[in-house]
């Protein structure tokens, strides 16, 4: 009977120390749970930035598709106007009232 005495405190002092470290591994899981969940939160926000910058990519992908088209129209047409001789004589006529007229919108912009 005296055996069974001091076996019995060293098994309630295993008993604590293994609800100790069981509490401590809750501990740690409710810590890495939490974790998780704050990426969990971070990766679908960066997805959501990542999925607006691609929308606003394709979107200004179209936008420069539909301005390189007019634009190469604008040169198909400058590029006609300038074969013709006749029409590159009207087309600096054109250019050169327009520079007449910057010049003397200049020039009466300084006077005043």
């Amino acid at each position: 009977m005296s055996q069974a005495g001091p076996r019995r405190p060293a098994n309630q002092a295993a008993a604590l120390d293994l609800e100790s470290q069981e509490q401590e591994n809750d501990r740690g899981i409710d810590a890495l749970g939490d974790r998780v969940s704050m990426l969990r939160q971070l990766t679908s926000g960066i997805k959501g930035e990542v999925d607006s910058h691609h929308r606003l990519l394709d979107n200004m992908a179209s936008d420069m598709t539909g301005s390189s088209a007019g634009l190469a129209g604008t040169f198909r047409r400058f590029k006609s106007v300038f074969e013709a001789p006749r029409e590159r004589q009207s087309a600096l006529v054109i250019v050169g009232c327009i520079g007449v007229l910057l010049a003397l919108y200049f020039l009466i912009r300084r006077s005043f």
